[in-house]
């Protein structure tokens, strides 16, 4: 009966170990949750990740490549006393000013601006600087604002 139930166990033990079982705290390689939060698009590999980041807690979660999410439109602009006018939206869009491109979107009434080109919405919601109140921002004799 040794001679049976040894080898047996030990096929149990190493079968187990190799497929991850017995160990709790392990997180479940094949889960994967797409969460939408702010207008980013995250990928949560854990149930917990992803139960935070329903709560607006993402931090533990990947922000997903979309791949063709880059703002490309050139913004309205519009021309009061002499100066430049800037229009962001909240689908985003390219102010070429006069120094340097801008980049930005309208998330309600924060702003959020980077400066340059090629820049995907999900990078400049988590990345852009915020400028809240909606207002007009003014930026070397040019204006910026959200619409």
């Amino acid at each position: 009966m040794k001679n049976i139930l040894l080898p047996f166990l030990i096929s149990i033990s190493v079968f187990l170990t190799a497929c991850g079982g017995g160990d709790s705290g392990n997180v479940n390689s094949s889960y994967s949750k797409t969460i939408l939060q702010s207008g980013i698009t995250y990928i949560c590999k854990s149930e917990s990740a992803a139960n935070q980041c329903e709560n607006g807690n993402c931090s533990k979660c990947e922000i997903k490549d979309t791949g063709n999410s880059l703002i490309a439109t050139a913004c309205l602009v519009s021309i009061e006393n002499q100066k430049k006018i800037y229009h962001f939206t909240n689908i985003g869009c390219v102010a070429n000013m006069a120094n340097t491109s801008v980049t930005g979107l309208c998330s309600g009434t924060t702003l959020k601006l980077l400066t340059g080109k090629d820049i995907s919405r999900e990078y400049l919601i988590e990345k852009g600087v915020s400028f809240a109140g909606g207002g007009q921002i003014i930026f070397n004799n040019e204006i910026v604002t959200c619409d």
